[in-house]
């Protein structure tokens, strides 16, 4: 029986190999889309009518057979799966460039190789999550080594995530940033551990990027979902889901949209649906607060969204302090959770979970819970454990307060802390807590080195002005 090691040793392989002449991006992209293929074809071989079909004349065995202009074979082979399966369009090929020429005939002999000594149909896996495993395990550690893992979520946390939202069969689901898809592949495992029918789940993803797209795409695939309906566009300019002429709704929404994204006035002059941004608009342009009206917009009237955000956006002021009262007295927020620091590879920014409930069943209340502290240090960043996560995931869901960690606030209580939400405002710790010095100090370090960060920035800013320093 194949395990998710052995597929992800196959993986790393054909990457050593890549990497001798390719960037490592361009690799992990060669190595999943080739990994789909081989997939697809070896389970077209014993079972005819699957739900994502690969012609005779161009499976694996044919390609496996050539050994000249195997970049043309190739492209040609799966032009012909994706126009097979018309849900595979854009995740194999690009009609832009031929993606496949990247590649000489030498490396593509060795990898093709490689791949051939794994049989991935059904009838060779004890576990079909195993697939899944390896390609999941395999997005996340390329992203570490890319550098990029600053915006790739973090499991632990698009684990909790998906537990605080509770995801269940029959859900439409939607991420309107869904990178690499970690989010919508975290809800499918948490809705096949609790056993429930993933044939009734819809999945739903936006994606500004077209290789983000083909690897969402192809992450949930090898999970089980065989039409994820991932497309291509911005979210705040041109919703792609749209029903009965205006953005779809959706009973959950969970996303780490992006943080602090520019918007120019002139962008947003002819923006899709501006009726989704009722709350206001910022005039310094920042995101984030467009990015949750958005989801605000896109959930139906009993919809719930887990979104992360960077802290800012509980307590800046100006427009953005206005929109953040509106949408509190509209009680549409549920609970804010501060996280510990460090969570992500490659960056300290302080991030926090909001939880957004269209059919709150605690009016006129919102439940802060202060999990800085919920962490154990690690190498580079620090990690979220089962207790952690089961700490947090339990106190919310008995919505309730617990001294030093979680504290109920009522609308009033806010309105008198002139809708500041963060957290600190209202979880105080107890009196009789020890200080934790070796927290402390990390903390101060942290911001220590936040603050170098940032002068360096600043200086570099004032060099490209011409301004000496």
């Amino acid at each position: 029986m194949i395990s998710a090691v052995e597929i992800e040793h196959k993986l790393w392989q054909i990457i050593d190999v890549l990497r001798e002449k390719y960037a490592l991006g361009e690799s992990v992209d060669c190595a999943l889309k080739l990994l789909l293929f081989k997939r697809l074809s070896d389970q077209s071989c014993i079972e005819e009518r699957t739900r994502l079909s690969v012609p005779e004349e161009a499976r694996w065995s044919v390609i496996q057979r050539k050994r000249r202009d195997l970049a043309q074979k190739l492209s040609e082979a799966l032009t012909v799966i994706e126009e097979t399966n018309s849900n595979l369009r854009g995740v194999f090929t690009n009609s832009e460039i031929n993606f496949w020429t990247r590649f000489d005939d030498e490396i593509l002999l060795r990898i093709i190789k490689l791949f051939s000594e794994l049989d991935l149909s059904n009838e060779n896996f004890g576990d079909l999550n195993e697939l899944g495993k390896a390609g999941e395990n395999f997005i996340e550690k390329s992203a570490y080594l890319e550098g990029i893992a600053g915006i790739y979520t973090p499991r632990q946390l698009t684990q909790m995530m998906v537990e605080l939202i509770n995801v269940q069969q029959e859900t439409s689901i939607y991420d309107p940033a869904c990178g690499s898809g970690e989010f919508l592949v975290e809800a499918v495992k948490f809705i096949n551990k609790i056993g429930r029918n993933l044939s009734q789940v819809n999945i739903h993803g936006q994606n500004t990027d077209i290789h983000k797209y083909a690897t969402a795409k192809t992450n949930l695939i090898l999970h089980g979902i065989d039409n994820p309906h991932i497309l291509i566009g911005n979210a705040i300019l041109e919703p792609c889901f749209v029903e009965d002429s205006k953005p779809r709704l959706f009973d959950v929404v969970l996303s780490n949209p992006p943080f602090h994204l520019k918007y120019l006035p002139m962008d947003l002059m002819h923006v899709n649906y501006p009726s989704r941004f009722s709350y206001g608009v910022p005039s310094n342009g920042i995101g984030d607060f467009l990015f949750i009206q958005h989801i605000l917009s896109s959930l139906n009237n009993t919809g719930k969204a887990a979104v992360l955000l960077p802290r800012g956006v509980l307590f800046r002021e100006g427009d953005e302090g206005e929109i953040r009262r509106r949408i509190i007295e509209a009680d549409l927020i549920e609970a804010v959770i501060e996280l510990a620091p460090k969570l992500f590879y490659y960056t300290s920014i302080p991030v926090v979970i909001v939880i957004f409930n269209r059919r709150k069943s605690n009016k006129n209340k919102i439940l802060f819970i202060d999990a800085s502290r919920e962490y154990e240090a690690g190498k580079g960043h620090n990690l979220l454990h089962c207790k952690h996560i089961d700490h947090i995931v339990s106190t919310y869901r008995s919505f309730s307060d617990e001294e030093g960690f979680a504290k109920l606030g009522t609308i009033g209580e806010i309105a008198d802390n002139k809708y500041n939400l963060s957290v600190n405002c209202y979880v105080i710790p107890p009196a009789n807590k020890k200080i934790d010095l070796t927290w402390e100090v990390s903390k101060l370090h942290q911001l220590e080195a936040e603050r170098s960060e940032l002068e360096t920035k600043i200086d570099d800013y004032l060099r490209a002005l011409g301004i000496k320093l």
